[in-house]
């Protein structure tokens, strides 16, 4: 059912000499995710849910080098798996996990500045910006976005 994108690895994993990591066609492989960068807008809810109709959820962001893979990949404006749902200003990512790692811009995050205009923003967007360490920003969760997807990699053992 579809063609997967493979890359080999040596010394993955213990006492394995050589596995397969696979990803599906259309999807971006980075470390051992597969990454997917939607065409089309949706809200944040919405988004999320077309992540997990492909056995994925909306990005998270665990490393320097993840952000910058991400920065160099995408081209719109992006939802990613950040929110202060549950407890504004307590943001955490859509495993519960804390933000170990932020990008935000310059007065960000900031709920909409207290602008009505702008209602509550509890979810958490990448800006297409120059710069690649400020470009995360909050914005209204029913805002139409782009989004991107991130699964694990399928992982086979050749031996």
């Amino acid at each position: 059912r579809g063609t997967w994108r493979t890359k080999s690895c040596r010394g993955f994993g213990v006492n394995s000499p050589e596995v397969m990591m696979f990803c599906p066609a259309g999807w971006l492989m980075f470390d051992s995710s597969c990454y997917e960068f939607s065409n089309w807008t949706r809200s944040w809810d919405d988004s999320r849910i077309e992540c997990r109709k492909s056995g994925a959820d909306l990005v998270i962001i665990n490393s320097p080098k993840e952000q910058e893979f991400l920065y160099k990949m995408f081209k719109h404006n992006s939802w990613m798996g950040l929110s202060d749902r549950d407890s504004e200003r307590n943001w955490k990512w859509v495993d519960g996990s804390p933000v170990s790692v932020k990008y935000w811009r310059d007065n960000q995050p900031d709920n909409g500045g207290g602008n009505s205009k702008y209602g509550e923003e509890d979810c958490g967007a990448f800006e297409v910006l120059e710069n690649k360490d400020k470009n995360w920003n909050d914005l209204n969760c029913d805002q139409q976005q782009h989004w991107i997807c991130e699964k694990r990699a399928l992982v086979f053992n050749e031996k």
